[in-house]
């Protein structure tokens, strides 16, 4: 059966073509409200906020997470920052499985 290519609900945005311009609650409800299918957020929308709650909201709104952008750089110039590199990714994975992103 053919798909029509005009349906929204196919396509996801990338939060950051947006430009970062409003709270990622207001943001999930816009991508819901114009009929795309999925999100991809990025972690400085994310990060340091409730992010089961963003998960849920993005649910709540029927949408797939079909990215969380952004990792920290590996590589680091000390020992110190090499480990705090490796702890915030860790921390971006978490987070990427509580939203359920499907991709990282």
């Amino acid at each position: 059966m053919a798909r029509d290519l005009r349906d929204r609900s196919l396509c996801a945005i990338n939060t950051a073509t947006l430009g970062f311009q409003a709270p990622i609650a207001e943001v999930i409800e816009a991508v819901a409200r114009h009929g795309f299918g999925g999100i991809a957020p990025w972690r400085r929308e994310v990060e340091g906020e409730d992010v089961k709650h963003i998960g849920k909201l993005i649910r709540d709104a029927k949408l797939k997470v079909t990215g969380y952008c952004r990792s920290t750089y590996i590589p680091a110039l000390t020992q110190q920052g090499f480990e705090n590199n490796l702890a915030a990714n860790y921390r971006a994975i978490n987070d990427a499985a509580a939203l359920g992103a499907e991709s990282f």
